[in-house]
């Protein structure tokens, strides 16, 4: 039970509110959850992961108008990669951000979902003290305050938020793809790659170590 407790605490992106605390005229999204056990090579447990994900084709889109995310285009991936190959000073890392989304703050319009039977009953086993806001139609209301993967500017929000944590650790946006990165030490020139929350770093080695551990102590 700890376990799952914990699995489902680090995808947590609610706060339980009463219906009756909901803005008049926003609708609470569907939403459902996906749990899953992971094992090692060997067959044992290893852990729990859980996914928790509204139902984005339920939002008034019109509240959210600039909610579009670039990502890099093939052929600047394969150009990057054509650099590394010729020089042999630099090497290719490649940084996955765990639960890039849950990271991630969420801003403009409220965003309320609604979980019932089965989701609502699950989070009240793990949050028992959870079930003062249950309602007398039995759903559990809760307002987002993370970027829930399926909502319409999840993705948009992240996309800010990487962008600026980039430009902290010295890296300058290309001109042409808004998904290439770009610091200069010297005469080095580093080179990142952005897609979604996957990072194609092209450096040395101790500059890839930096930035590893840079994403991981954020």
């Amino acid at each position: 039970m700890a376990e799952k407790k914990q699995a489902f605490e680090e995808l947590q992106a609610l706060e339980p509110v009463d219906k009756e605390k909901i803005p008049e005229g926003i609708k609470p999204l569907g939403c459902h959850l996906f749990m899953v056990e992971k094992f090692d090579a060997s067959g044992r447990h290893k852990k729990y992961k859980s996914r928790l994900v509204s139902h984005g084709n339920e939002q008034d889109t019109s509240l959210y108008p600039d909610r579009s995310s670039p990502t890099v285009s093939v052929h600047v991936i394969l150009m990057c990669l054509a650099l590394a190959a010729c020089n042999t000073a630099y090497t290719l890392g490649k940084i996955d951000v765990k639960g890039a989304f849950i990271q991630t703050e969420m801003s403009g319009t409220p965003v309320y979902i609604k979980c019932t039977r089965q989701l609502r009953d699950l989070i009240l086993d793990l949050f028992p003290e959870y079930n003062k806001y249950i309602g007398k139609d039995g759903v559990l209301y809760c307002k987002l305050f993370k970027a829930l993967y399926g909502c319409v500017q999840a993705s948009k929000l992240w996309y800010e938020k990487v962008c600026k944590f980039l430009e902290r650790l010295g890296y300058v946006q290309g001109e042409v793809d808004p998904c290439v990165f770009r610091r200069v030490v010297g005469e080095k020139v580093y080179l990142l790659t952005l897609y979604v929350d996957d990072i194609l770093l092209i450096a040395e080695r101790v500059e890839i170590e930096r930035m590893e551990k840079a994403f991981v102590a954020r």
